[in-house]
């Protein structure tokens, strides 16, 4: 054991003495606080223009409630209608959105008739695009909450029997008890509560830095290859080789998925920190399995060196970093972040992890031993 924590230390102790490998510890927090902080600029993907034709309280309230939220639209309000018409015509902005007044007037028609004329809102689009039909779903849901509660008044007034309220006692009673309510209500496999609280720029980071941990197993695993060829384990015995390049593939990856672990706490996609410390070190566990297997199956360097970014470019596409792929799913469980990725959510895939390491452990172990059999060239 002693010789264990020796090997250990020294292995860290080298790595930090690879140039590359302080470049990625590096890498990977400041990448992460750039993506973090660009996601709380205005980044959005269209530019729209914002502007009222006569002042109106309630289309102040939804112009305000749509600039709450920039991650995929850049909102800018103009004090005149021909302002925001004019950054559509100049290609400044994409569309502009110009509330006509009246907004609780013109809500309460529509709720009478639902094929009533009165606009509530007028469109300038320079084009048409998918994106801009995306946009305009997000303008009817800023909508539907005024809509709604003119829907409800209505219903109140001609379906039910109720006549001894008020208008104004029937819209506080809506605004407590049924304004607050979610149309829809997400939950995780493991009964948590979905809270979406990064932006698209942020939301592959613990994808990407999954990837990086595997890829820093693999580039651990072709060094002690090639320390291997220099003769420099020549005096550790061949039946511990395996142990011994299991204590140095921890030492790198156990540092990476520390550096990770900080970097996921910048980016605030941490969840509750004692579960995520337990998930991080049994994906440390899988990533030097995995590196220690395939180290195993490919036995030359110059093979194995050429393999590490395909597995990295494989890992990205197929491994749900940025989308989920269903129909390669037997592909995606060959690699290590895809068991992470779903673990995060859901308890089930933490047993996978575990029964992953297994099998890739119990793997290796066979091939050392089988490779022990073999004559050894002198």
């Amino acid at each position: 054991m002693k010789q264990m924590w020796m090997w250990f230390w020294l292995s860290l102790k080298r790595c930090f003495k690879r140039p590359v490998f302080l470049c990625l510890l590096a890498l990977l927090p400041v990448a992460t606080f750039a993506l973090s902080a660009v996601a709380r600029q205005d980044s959005g993907f269209l530019h729209i223009a914002l502007s009222q034709e006569t002042a109106d309280d309630a289309a102040a309230a939804v112009i305000a409630a749509l600039q709450d939220d920039t991650q995929f639209l850049r909102f800018t309000v103009c004090e005149e209608p021909r302002a925001a018409v004019r950054l559509v015509e100049n290609g400044k902005a994409d569309a502009a959105w110009i509330f006509t007044g009246d907004l609780t007037e013109k809500a309460a028609a529509f709720a009478e008739d639902f094929e009533a004329d009165d606009l509530l809102v007028r469109v300038v689009e320079r084009e048409s695009s998918m994106l801009l039909r995306l946009a305009r779903e997000k303008l009817s849901g800023a909508l539907y909450a005024h809509c709604a509660k003119q829907v409800y008044l209505q219903y109140i007034h001609t379906e039910t029997a109720v006549d001894t309220l008020s208008d104004e006692q029937l819209s506080e009673n809506y605004d407590t008890g049924y304004d607050t309510v979610e149309l829809f209500s997400f939950r995780y496999p493991d009964g948590g509560n979905t809270v979406v609280t990064q932006g698209y720029l942020t939301a592959p980071v613990r994808g990407v830095l999954a990837v990086l941990m595997v890829l820093c197993a693999l580039a651990t695993a072709l060094f002690f290859g090639q320390d291997e060829e220099r003769g420099m384990l020549s005096w550790v015995p061949m039946s511990r080789r395996l142990l011994v390049e299991s204590v140095c593939l921890s030492a790198a990856v156990i540092t990476v998925a520390a550096t990770a672990f900080a970097a996921l706490a910048i980016s605030g996609l941490l969840g509750i920190w004692y579960r995520e410390i337990g998930l991080m070190l049994l994906y440390a566990v899988c990533c030097v399995c995995f590196a220690a297997l395939l180290r195993r199956v490919v036995v030359r360097l110059h093979l194995f060196a050429a393999l590490v970014p395909l597995f990295a470019m494989g890992m990205l596409a197929l491994c749900p970093v940025f989308f989920e792929m269903k129909q390669f799913l037997w592909l995606q469980l060959m690699f290590p972040p895809t068991y992470y990725l779903y673990a995060v959510h859901n308890d089930r895939f933490l047993g996978y992890m575990v029964l992953y390491a297994v099998v890739l452990a119990g793997l290796s172990l066979l091939l050392h031993k089988i490779s022990l059999a073999k004559p050894q060239k002198v």
